[in-house]
């Protein structure tokens, strides 16, 4: 990779945009999980995001199934666009309680790319 010095803030503004831009490939057979109950592990350098499910036959106990590790600043944009998702399924949420006898498309969300480059709290995704 070149690297080139003689570019302007506008020229380095459009490279780091470039750099961001990132084509998903879903593989046919991705499978959809569902998580009950998730801890939060936030370190110096990274976050630790664990997420399981709680046992039914045995009340009160619970298994983690994933562990995913990102950077600080990664978790911070995960927050910002997961908060940026909810606010965007409540409008049209309330777009339809406002008018039900509209068609309306399905609730979704357009997926937002981001590029992936302590503190315990629990919580519980119901």
């Amino acid at each position: 990779m070149q690297k080139e010095e003689h570019g302007g803030t506008a020229d380095r503004q459009a490279n780091q945009e470039e750099q961001f831009q990132v084509q998903f490939h879903l593989a046919q057979d991705l499978e959809y999980v569902y998580r009950d109950v998730f801890n939060v592990y936030a370190g110096r350098a990274d976050v630790v995001i664990e997420l399981g499910n709680l046992h039914r036959s045995m009340p009160g106990h619970a298994t983690i199934a994933n562990r995913i590790v990102v950077s600080i600043s990664n978790a911070y944009v995960l927050v910002q666009t997961l908060q940026q998702a909810l606010q965007a399924a409540q409008e049209q949420l309330q777009q339809r309680l406002q008018h039900p006898d509209t068609l309306h498309p399905p609730l979704t969300t357009q997926p937002s790319a981001h590029t992936v480059g302590g503190r315990r709290t629990m919580g519980s995704l119901r």
